[in-house]
């Protein structure tokens, strides 16, 4: 069993956080995604073996502030990736 913990920088989005389709959330989420594409293509013969988390450290508000941002809240995001994964699920109010 090991652990490995990566960081991905730039997830504050205090100002200018853009929208679904442009801007800088939509670039940290096309960081993201190209990574873990290219992580489960890469491990192919041990995708049984694999658990994928992604979380924040903190929470964000739901609500946009006066500079297009959101400001750290309660709520947070996270995924899980697996072969092992029982998924297709959301948790939370």
């Amino acid at each position: 069993v090991g652990l490995v913990a990566v960081d991905h920088n730039g997830w504050d989005l205090h100002a200018q956080m853009g929208f679904w389709n442009e801007g800088r959330m939509q670039t940290q989420i096309n960081h993201l995604s190209t990574a873990l594409t290219a992580f489960w293509a890469d491990i192919e013969a041990k995708r049984d073996s694999v658990v994928v988390v992604c979380e924040s450290e903190f929470g964000r508000r739901i609500v946009e502030n006066n500079s297009q941002g959101t400001d750290h809240g309660d709520a947070s995001v996270g995924l899980i990736l697996g072969t092992s994964v029982n998924g297709g699920r959301s948790f939370g109010q």
